[in-house]
């Protein structure tokens, strides 16, 4: 019986925590590469850099396409880390030639808050773009 609820016990420390879902606007070109987001991780308590974040796109968008390429950013002001330069992943979005409206799209990462524990928060970003 011990053995079974130690089992459950890991099993359950193992879940993946799901959150900061958000929806992020941008404008963009139609035929030109617009970065559209960024998103990086780090330690808010001592300000370290963390895990670069490795993110999938979860849902094309219905008129162009979206590359992620690896990129120096910056903590932006009004943060506790204001100025820190990490490595992040940027997010590009090409609109279809010719095509103007709005669009969507999801990307998605995963990554450990803490890095003793077995929990992993999954974060999903929706984009909606309007392609002028």
């Amino acid at each position: 019986m011990f053995r079974r609820i130690l089992l459950v016990a890991s099993a359950l420390a193992l879940t993946v925590a799901a959150g900061n879902a958000e929806t992020l606007k941008a404008d963009a070109r139609s035929g030109r590469t617009t970065r559209v987001g960024g998103h990086f991780v780090y330690n808010i308590t001592n300000c370290q850099a963390s895990i670069v974040p490795n993110l999938k796109v979860a849902r094309q968008p219905a008129h162009g396409t979206v590359t992620i390429r690896k990129a120096r950013m910056r903590v932006g002001t009004g943060h506790r880390c204001a100025g820190l330069a990490v490595t992040g992943s940027e997010v590009h979005y090409t609109a279809k030639r010719g095509y103007h409206g709005a669009d969507t799209f999801s990307i998605k990462f995963r990554y450990m808050p803490q890095p003793w524990s077995a929990r992993t928060t999954v974060v999903t970003k929706k984009y909606e773009i309007t392609v002028h």
